[in-house]
């Protein structure tokens, strides 16, 4: 780290659990690449609903080193419960940084972003309404939540990463500022 790079205390959540879904990639390996550059990183993840028994085995084991991971409870009906843990996590932080935007993620960061008066980081890395409309079974509102969601975040975030050029676009449409985005 040079000296004119200041080291920041990170929040990172994640509305699934790092252990089993193959898309967690991204936020492990953002967390793993900012804590090799000095700063302090805490991954937030909700856990596997069924972790206890999974109908699947894990991908990983939680990664060993300089970042650390901590499991909030499973989605269903626990938000409520979660925003106050994530509110808890975030006290002394610099930065809360979010990715996806479904509710069980957004409304934690959101609130602690709130209570503590920290910046609040968006990292856009699919269009979650397309994925969505591509699959069955899906709970009744979920996708409509997450298409309201996927619009609106970016009226309450400071910043945003992208992982794609149309991301980018879709985030300039909807009128975020550019000089405030990141491809990543």
């Amino acid at each position: 780290m040079t000296d004119s790079t200041q080291s920041m205390r990170v929040l990172m959540l994640h509305p699934h659990d790092v252990r089993y879904y193959p898309w967690t990639v991204r936020i492990v390996k953002l967390a793993e690449e900012l804590a090799k550059r000095g700063h302090e990183v805490k991954v937030a993840y909700i856990e596997h609903k069924r972790a206890e028994e999974p109908d699947f085995p894990p991908l990983r084991e939680i990664p060993e080193g300089t970042v650390e991971y901590v499991g909030l409870r499973s989605r269903d009906k626990q938000t409520h419960k979660n925003i106050r843990s994530v509110v808890d996590l975030a006290r002394d932080v610099d930065i809360i940084h979010f990715q996806k935007c479904f509710a069980s993620a957004f409304i934690p960061a959101l609130w602690a972003s709130w209570v503590h008066k920290k910046p609040l980081h968006y990292d856009w890395d699919d269009n979650e309404t397309l994925i969505l409309k591509e699959i069955l079974g899906l709970p009744v509102g979920f996708a409509s939540q997450a298409r309201f969601f996927e619009k609106r975040v970016p009226d309450y975030v400071d910043t945003i990463s992208v992982a794609s050029d149309g991301l980018w676009e879709v985030c300039a449409r909807l009128g975020f500022p550019e000089d405030r985005m990141v491809k990543v």
